[in-house]
This record gives structure tokens, C-alpha cells and sequence, in this order.
């Protein structure tokens, strides 16, 4: 052999040799540094060196010879000090970490301690004793194994712990999952409370152990993170358990579980390696219910065959099984009917294909569903080959059960689990393909072309999977059967949705009582609260699916035949995939998650809706103590009020300054479909834009209340509030018309020919102030001249409200054809939003302009004799030089105004950018303080417009002989050369009041007297 090299591998030997163990053990370079070296103490690890005796024979070439005796006394002599070197490196070591001891089962009362107290603490769950530790790994495999996630073999991993060979990442990750099933006496009333504790461990480990260590990931790895995604997915923490699945899978890809093992490998190991794969892919396909949730493992990925049966492999024995892709061919012949397990792999793929038909871009499908060759009828076709393989037509609950009982007579969990799941999942691929919704999404793109026979097979199918469904797991659950897994939360959540819709309202294309389906919903939510006792999400679904029980009479309308062409309203369509996305459902339904890396739409709970006088008292705690959104009770969908101060501060300063946006308006998650009519009233400082902003948001929680059910009641209430507000108020407004058209400088008001005689004209007295006007008004007219016009005014506003639905509507039906025409993306920004209300205010003043001229007409006439009733004012109106056209004077100024509502946001997100440079956050008294100062500046910059349309539309000043203004133009150097500048702010006082009244009375009356309109209606 070369010399050379020889040296080089004993050189190389001795390096090894001189490494610590746990260097040795991760095949990592040691510094050799004693009592710890640096890779130890960087990773806090235990760091121990062991006896180096094998060294002792490896002489340098040149060292001397000795006599046996010399060289047996050198080498007793070395191997005691490397001993005592090896427990003083122990013993520093511990003083220094405090390391945690081998794994090993003592004992019953021996402490195993499964702690890195430098990372973790002394915490009591970490050192349970033998029995306890015995105890919940049985309830691993009584509740959590096979149900349905198989990472492991029973019998190879109590063998493994047997021998401490399993990593403790593995063993925190089992007492994780199981410990929620705990019945002993040491997690009495602390579940989950040490499985948090158990996860928070097991993936510290993983981090420390193994993903930060070269050449030190294996089956185990994966196994752990599969099992710790299910608990951060189930607990909440969705966007956690959505990256530990994405690593579980490209680990699994890395070391080779996505094809055969090797040959040479046991077959116990094997066997681990696909079940472990497989699990990966069946929590992947689990999971990726939502629209931003994309698959990582791809079915034509998969080389490796589906896991055997039970029996096989708790005897020790290999089975040739086939491919998830030979399973999915009708052309396979099958020589032996599937397993269980691979039953429910094969059911996740459908289910796979089943929620991406369901949550991707179905326009892109030009072949309706009831076509040979479309998805929907292709996925059906892979749903009929799972019943040829588990012969469904025949199988019972009680044939589950029986084909379950072990050689002891007793049921066989593990084997039952992988059954029961595969018909569950079944049953919820039906249900997806024909919620009501879906098949909604699905037809309306064909229009009148839908076969009523279709909607009325696939409504029904829906119904019946449904009730199939709550039946199956109620059925197991008497049995005996457990009914504990977490993904039925889902499943219940998404079968009591289809039975709540159909239990409200008796459709005529399905064969059902409304009673029945009640019955069975209410199965299904005992169902979900006994799970609720186990699962967080499952908690949660609860909560949720009761409040869309409640909300559910309005959304009946799912379920008529000859609706599937019209639009939901955006409400009702952010409420149905709300529940429909796993991640929706299973948050919190009292906060903002952000599950999906957007703002997430969240149904809201009736019970937060009432914006009556305890709704400020709710949000206040949230807007004080925390970031969150003092709406929080309302879907994402609702916060399109762009442009008024009281929703913009109310959405936006109570998020989270990274939440915020740095520039520029802020992103809406959805827009408000159908405006909402509620007209401010005649308030000139704004057009209806900035008055729709806060009503549309207003009757849209309304229309999700118990009371209405139509957008069109949400009209009528809207103008009963108004014209309630109206009659309040009118006589402010009455006097704030008449400053604004009075000319105060009478001496400088002289416009008259030169060659035409001056003749004294009666100068009618000028008012100083409000005051001032309404003592003289009273004097002159009495108390009916403050409300002279009202009847006019009542008109104005109901037409205005009207016709703003109307045009609003028609508006946004013509952007939504055109869009869709021509391919566009839909996008739903503050301009988009800003537009359409400038298009359905403009038509709406084009319409009702006629009733504005007349109102301020008999506004500001003088005295008595001049009162005259609407056809009166009319007949004058068009008897005058202008004719007709004159009920349109002022048209042009009050399609100039729509810049109001525009300069009341732009002022508000600059105040409130500079005011964020001294403080981190707004508080709910700063927020509408800088509201109220940009809708007062806003007013302020178009008063003089204001005034201008107001004279405009008034009888001419007496100083001008009768001759009207041509245009606001006209109005305003009138107004500079005859009053002054300052006079173009002229009833400014008024205006504002009035507008702050108005707003807060609306509110008020709209919420008091919503159920007058309603009554009267019905």
C-alpha cells in the first residue's frame, strides 16, 4: 500500500478519533476543543468525549520500542485518564447545559426527561414518568394513528423507544398529537396546554437537531414535521402549518420517498418510508382547500406504490400493490381489492382535483358540466371508480365495523380509521361538486343553455351526500366506532352548510323538507361540538357554521333554478367561500386572520351587526389595548367606505402599522357590488358619492340582519331615515339657503340700463346670522315659513335615492359586460369604485335636478304672498326666458362637486401621514378628529361652488331686474364685485352643522326606524 496514503487514513483516523461524540455521530468537524468543543457549545449541545484507547496502538512511525509490560502499564495508564477527561467533560458540560439524559424506559416511576432546559426550561410536561409516557404513546395508537395519517408502524416504533433510538423530535411529536386524548390524571385539565408545549419542543428540535446539521435528515423528519402541520393547521396557525407541509414535502422529495425504497432495505422499513411518503401527500391534498392554497405533490409525481393492509404489515410481511396512477385507471385489472389506506390516498387525489374545479378559475372552461368531457363529469367518473373498488352499494356501518373486529372481538381503531375516512371523503367530493354555490359559479357562464334536469339531479345529489355524510360519522360515532379525526370538522362544516341552506327555504327542484334537513343540521353541529372538544378549528367551524345558520334565510336563493344567471351580491358570495375554505373556517372568528398571505374574508356574526348604541362600547377595547380592527365583526367586504372619514379612520388606523399602507390609497379586499341608496340630504357639500359611502356600508350590515332580505328594503329603510333626518333639520336648512342667496351689499347692487328709469324697488331686509334669519323669518312668515318646500324637499330626497340605486346598478351591470367581454381583469380599487359613483350620482342629478330647482325656489321666496305649491313653481320656472332647461339650472356645478368626497380622503391620508411621525398609532379620537378637519376643509374649498349652484337655481337678486345667471361663472364675479370675496363663504356656519347633523341623524333613524319602511312594504 503507498505509504503516503497509509498516513494520510491513520492521520485521518486519529482526527475522528479526537472528535466528540456528537460530532462523530453527526459527521460534522470538531474544533476539539475540551470541555466543549465549538460546534457544542454554538448549537447548545451536549458535548462528550469518549475514551480514545483505540488510538493508544497507532504508534507515531519513529517512537520508540518498549517492553510488553511498559506498553500494557501505558496503555491502563492512558485509558484512565482519557475516562476521567470524558466524565470531567460530562460533568463541566452538565454544569454548564444541563443535558438531557438518554432516552430510555426504566422503571414505571423513573423520570424520562425529554427537555433541552438551555433552550426550553424545567417545564413539568417535559419530564413525565414512565407510565405516563407508556400511557399516551397507547392513545397515539388507540386515536391518532390511522386516523387517517399512518406516518409509522406501531410495532417498529415502540421497539424503537424500547431502545432509545428514536430522536426526541419524533417522540415530543407523538406526545403532541395524542396528549389532546389524554385521559391520565397528570395532563388533567392541561391538554393542550402541553400539546403546545409538546410541538413548541418537538420543532425546536427539528431546527437544532437536524435541519441545521449537514447529512442529518431522515424518515423521521418528515414524520415529525407531517405530524406538527396538522397541529399548528388545527390550532390556528395556519400559515405555520402551510410551510411545515411544503418542508415535509421537499424533504420527503430529497431522501427519496416519492419512489420505491430499496431493495436491500427491511421490509418493516420499507414499508415506514411509504407510509410516511403517503401521509405527506394525503395532509397536502387535505389542506389545499382554499383559493390561494396550491398543491406541492403532483399525482404524476408519485412512483412509489400505495401501502398495504394492516394485517400484512403487522405481520412482518411485503405485498406487490399497485401505483396511485395504475388505481386511477379504469383499464387496471385488479387482482385484490384496494386496502383501506390506499382507498383514502385514491380519494385524496379526487379530492385534489375535486378543490382545484372548485376554487380555481372556472371561466377558462368553455365545456359546461354536464358535457362528456368536462372536469366536473370526469371527476364523477373517478368518484364511481372508488365504489366499484369498495363496493359501496352494499357496505354498511355495520359491515365497516364487523370487517374491523379483531381476533378478540374488539374493534379494531386503527383498522376502522382509513374505512370510515374513505366513504367521509366520498361523501364530501359529492358535496363540493354540488354545493349550491359551486353549481351556481359553475352555470351562470351558460345562462338560459342550463337543463333544469341537471340542476335538479346535481342539487339533489348534493343534499343526499350530505345527509349521507352526517349520517355515516353519527352511525360509527353509537357504534363505538372513534369520530375523532380533525379533517371531519371539515367535512361536517361543509354537509351542514348544503343542509342549512335547503333547511331554510323548499326548493321545487329537490325532493326534500325543509324540517328533515333541519334535523339533520342539527346532527351535524352535535357532531362538531363533540369534536370541539378535541380541535380548536373545530371550535371555530362551530361558531361559524351557527352564524350562517342564522343569516341563511337571504341565501335560500341559491337553491332557485331560475337564478343561476343572476349576480349574488358580493356579501353573500364573500359569506359562501368563507365557508368553503379550510383556512377561513378553522380561524378565529373574532379576529382578522391572515391565512391565506392576504386579508382573508371572514363571515361576520350576526351578533356583531347592531350598530346601535353599544357599538362604539364594543370596539373601543380593540382600538385601545390593541391593533385590531374595531369592525371586527364585519366581513372584509364591507370596508369600501373610500372617501368618508368615519369608516376610513375606523378601518385603517387601528391596523398594525406593517399592515398599513405606506402611499396611496388603501387596498379594499372586495368591492360592494349593489350601492346602497341613501342620499345625503340635499347636502350641497357633497354630492351623493360621499353620502353613499357611509350608507352603502350601513344597509349592507342591515341587509345581513334578520329583518331584510332585499336590497330594495334596504332602500325604502335608507330613505324613511332620510326623510325622517329631513324633516329635523329642514329648517336649518331652510335658513342656510337664504344666506347663501341673499345679497348683503346693497348699495353696490345697481345694474341697470342706463337708458331705462330707476325706479325704487322694496329692498327686503338682510340677515346677519342665523339667529338674525330665523327671528325674521318667524316674524315675517311664522313657523311655517322655516318649513316652506318641505313637501318638495321629502320628494327630492326619495327620488334622489331611487335613482341613485337605479343608475348606481346599471352602471356597474355595464362595466362588469364590458370587462367581461374583453377579458379584464376585474380590479377592485378606490378609482374603479369612485367612478361608478360619479356615473350613478351624474344620472341621478340629471334625473332629479327638476325637484332641487323647485325646492330651492320656495326656499328663498319672500313674505306670504309669494308661497306657491311645486306645480305653481314649476309653471313659473318654465314660463321664464329659460323655458324648460331652466329645471335644470345648476346641473353643471353639481357634477363639479363630485371632487368633494375625493378631497376629503387625499386631505385625510396626508394629516393622518403626518401625524403617524409623532405618534405609532391613532387612537379612535384622533381618527375622527381628522376626519371631521378634512370634511370641514373639503366644504370649506367647494363652498363657493355651493353657493354659486344655490343662487343659480334661486330667483335673481331684485338689483338685477329679473335677469338670471347664465352660469356659475357668472354667479361668482357677481358675487366678488358686488359683496366682496369673503362673501362667497357666505352660510358656510350652517352648511357645516348641517352636514354633521345630518350625517349622525341618518345613522341614528336608520338603525331606529328600520322596521317602519319594512312593516309598510310588506
Amino acid at each position: 500500500m503507498n505509504p503516503l496514503m497509509d498516513s494520510l487514513q491513520k492521520g485521518n483516523l486519529k482526527r475522528i478519533r479526537q472528535a466528540c461524540a456528537n460530532c462523530r455521530r453527526r459527521k460534522t468537524k470538531c474544533s476539539g476543543e475540551r470541555p466543549i468543543c465549538f460546534h457544542c457549545r454554538r448549537n447548545k449541545h451536549t458535548c462528550v468525549y469518549e475514551p480514545y484507547s483505540v488510538t493508544v496502538g497507532d504508534n507515531p512511525p519513529n517512537a520508540p520500542v518498549t517492553s510488553n509490560a511498559e506498553n500494557t502499564q501505558q496503555t491502563q495508564l492512558l485509558q484512565r485518564i482519557s475516562l476521567i477527561e470524558s466524565r470531567l467533560a460530562e460533568l463541566s458540560g452538565q454544569t454548564a447545559q444541563q443535558p438531557r439524559p438518554l432516552m430510555d424506559l426504566g422503571p414505571p416511576g423513573q423520570q424520562i426527561s425529554l427537555s433541552q432546559p438551555a433552550i426550553s426550561g424545567n417545564h413539568s410536561f417535559l419530564a413525565p414518568s414512565q407510565s405516563v409516557l407508556s400511557s399516551v404513546i397507547d392513545t397515539y395508537f388507540t386515536h391518532v394513528h390511522n386516523q387517517p395519517y399512518s406516518n409509522f408502524q406501531e410495532t417498529s416504533f415502540r421497539q424503537g423507544l424500547q431502545n432509545g433510538t428514536l430522536p426526541r423530535c419524533l417522540i415530543l411529536a407523538v406526545l403532541a398529537s395524542a396528549v389532546r386524548f389524554s385521559t391520565h390524571e397528570f395532563y388533567a385539565g392541561r391538554m393542550l396546554e402541553a400539546s403546545d408545549v409538546y410541538a413548541r419542543e418537538a420543532w425546536l428540535s427539528v431546527l437544532t437537531d437536524h435541519l441545521t446539521v449537514e447529512d442529518n435528515m431522515g424518515v423521521h423528519v418528515v414524520q415529525t414535521v407531517n405530524m406538527l402541520a396538522v397541529i399548528d393547521y388545527t390550532a390556528g396557525r395556519v400559515n405555520s402549518g402551510w410551510l411545515k407541509i411544503g418542508l415535509a414535502a421537499r424533504i420527503s422529495q430529497g431522501i427519496g420517498l416519492m419512489g420505491e425504497p430499496e431493495g436491500w432495505l427491511p421490509v418493516a422499513e420499507q414499508e415506514e418510508r411509504r407510509r410516511a411518503f403517503w401521509s405527506v401527500y394525503l395532509i397536502d391534498k387535505l389542506i389545499s382547500c382554499g383559493r390561494c392554497r396550491p398543491l406541492v405533490i403532483l399525482d404524476q409525481d408519485c412512483h412509489i406504490q400505495l401501502p398495504c393492509d394492516e394485517s400484512t404489515v403487522r405481520q412482518g410481511e411485503t405485498k406487490k400493490t399497485y401505483t396511485l396512477l395504475q388505481l386511477l385507471d379504469w383499464n387496471t385489472e385488479m387482482a385484490d381489492t384496494p386496502s383501506p389506506f390506499a382507498l383514502v390516498i385514491l380519494l385524496a387525489s379526487i379530492f385534489g382535483r375535486c378543490t382545484r374545479y372548485v376554487y380555481a378559475n372556472r371561466h377558462s372552461d368553455e365545456i359546461p358540466p354536464w358535457g362528456t368531457k368536462s372536469e366536473y363529469s370526469a371527476i364523477n367518473s373517478s368518484l364511481l371508480l372508488f365504489e366499484s373498488y369498495a363496493k359501496m352499494g352494499n357496505t354498511l356501518v355495520v359491515d365497516m365495523l364487523t370487517a374491523s373486529v379483531g381476533t378478540v372481538g374488539i374493534i379494531d381503531h386503527q383498522e376502522l380509521g382509513h374505512r370510515v375516512f374513505a366513504h367521509t371523503l366520498f361523501h364530501l367530493c359529492h358535496c363540493l361538486l354540488n354545493h349550491p354555490f359551486v353549481l351556481r359559479l359553475c352555470l351562470k357562464p351558460f345562462g338560459s343553455k342550463v337543463p333544469p334536469s341537471f340542476v335538479t339531479r346535481a342539487v339533489q345529489n348534493g343534499l343526499d351526500h350530505a345527509t349521507h355524510l352526517v349520517d355515516l360519522l353519527r352511525d360509527v360515532s353509537d357504534a363505538g366506532g372513534l369520530v375523532e379525526s380533525s379533517f371531519y370538522a371539515y367535512c361536517v362544516a361543509i354537509a351542514g352548510g348544503i343542509l342549512s341552506i335547503a333547511s331554510h327555504e323548499e326548493s321545487q327542484i329537490a325532493l326534500y323538507r325543509p324540517s328533515d334537513m333541519l334535523e339533520c343540521f342539527q346532527r351535524g353541529m352535535d357532531i362538531l361540538d363533540r369534536l370541539a372538544n378535541f380541535w380548536t378549528h373545530a371550535a371555530n367551524m362551530s361558531v361559524r357554521l351557527r352564524d350562517f345558520h342564522a343569516q341563511q334565510h337571504r341565501l335560500g336563493s341559491v337553491l332557485d333554478p331560475t337564478g343561476v344567471t343572476r349576480d349574488l351580491d358580493p356579501m353573500s358570495e364573500e359569506t359562501f367561500w368563507s365557508m368553503l375554505d379550510y383556512s377561513i373556517m378553522g380561524s378565529n372568528p373574532r379576529k382578522t386572520s391572515n391565512a391565506s398571505g392576504s386579508d382573508v374574508p371572514r363571515m361576520p356574526s350576526p351578533t356583531s351587526w347592531t350598530l346601535g348604541s353599544d357599538f362604539l362600547a364594543a370596539a373601543s377595547p380593540s382600538v385601545h389595548t390593541s391593533h385590531e380592527d374595531m369592525f371586527r365583526g364585519l366581513s372584509p367586504a364591507l370596508r369600501l367606505s373610500e372617501v368618508e372619514y368615519l369608516l376610513v379612520v375606523s378601518w385603517e388606523c387601528c391596523l398594525p402599522r406593517s399592515e398599513r399602507p405606506s402611499a396611496g390609497p388603501f387596498p379594499f379586499p372586495e368591492p360592494l357590488h349593489v350601492p346602497s341608496p341613501f342620499s345625503e340630504i340635499k347636502d350641497d357639500a357633497s354630492t351623493p358619492i360621499a353620502s353613499h359611502t357611509i350608507i352603502r356600508y350601513i344597509d349592507y350590515i342591515n341587509m345581513t340582519s334578520n329583518n331584510q332580505s332585499s336590497p330594495w328594503e334596504a332602500v325604502a329603510s335608507g330613505t324613511t331615515a332620510a326623510i325622517l333626518a329631513n324633516i329635523i333639520i329642514y329648517p336649518l336648512d331652510t335658513i342656510k339657503t337664504r344666506l347663501q342667496v341673499q345679497v348683503h351689499s346693497r348699495p353696490k347692487c345697481t345694474e341697470t340700463k342706463e337708458d331705462e328709469p330707476r325706479s325704487p324697488q322694496p329692498i327686503p331686509t338682510s340677515y346677519d346670522n342665523v339667529i338674525d334669519a330665523v327671528s325674521h323669518v318667524v316674524q315675517e312668515e311664522g313657523i311655517s315659513g322655516l318649513y316652506r318646500g318641505l313637501s318638495s324637499s321629502i320628494l327630492s330626497t326619495a327620488s334622489m335615492n331611487f335613482a341613485y340605486f337605479y343608475w348606481s346598478t346599471k352602471a356597474r351591470t355595464v362595466c362588469q359586460h364590458f370587462l367581461k367581454s374583453y377579458n379584464i381583469p376585474d380590479s377592485n380599487s378606490i378609482v374603479k369604485e369612485l367612478l361608478l359613483g360619479a356615473v350613478g350620482g351624474a344620472m341621478a342629478q340629471i334625473c332629479t335636478n327638476p325637484i332641487a330647482v323647485i325646492v330651492t325656489r320656495q326656499q328663498t321666496c319672500r313674505g306670504a304672498d309669494e308661497a306657491k305649491s311645486i306645480f305653481g313653481v314649476l309653471t313659473d320656472i318654465v314660463r321664464s326666458e329659460d323655458g324648460w332647461t331652466g329645471l335644470w339650472r345648476g346641473l353643471k356645478v353639481n357634477l363639479i362637486l363630485v371632487v368633494n368626497p375625493m378631497i376629503t380622503y387625499g386631505l385625510y391620508q396626508w394629516l393622518r401621514g403626518a401625524l403617524l411621525r409623532f405618534r405609532n398609532r391613532l387612537g379612535f379620537a384622533d381618527a375622527f378628529l381628522l376626519g371631521a378637519l378634512s370634511k370641514v376643509a373639503a366644504t370649506v374649498v367647494t363652498h363657493p361652488l355651493i353657493v354659486s349652484k344655490t343662487m343659480l337655481q334661486s330667483k335673481p337678486p331684485a338689483c338685477r331686474d329679473g335677469r338670471a345667471f347664465r352660469g356659475f361663472t357668472e354667479v361668482l364675479l357677481f358675487i366678488i364685485q358686488h359683496e366682496g370675496l369673503r362673501r362667497l363663504y357666505k352660510g358656510l356656519a350652517p352648511q357645516i352643522v348641517k352636514g354633521f347633523l345630518v350625517q349622525g341623524l341618518m345613522m341614528m333613524l336608520k338603525e331606529r326606524w328600520e322596521s317602519f319602511p319594512l312593516m309598510t312594504l310588506n
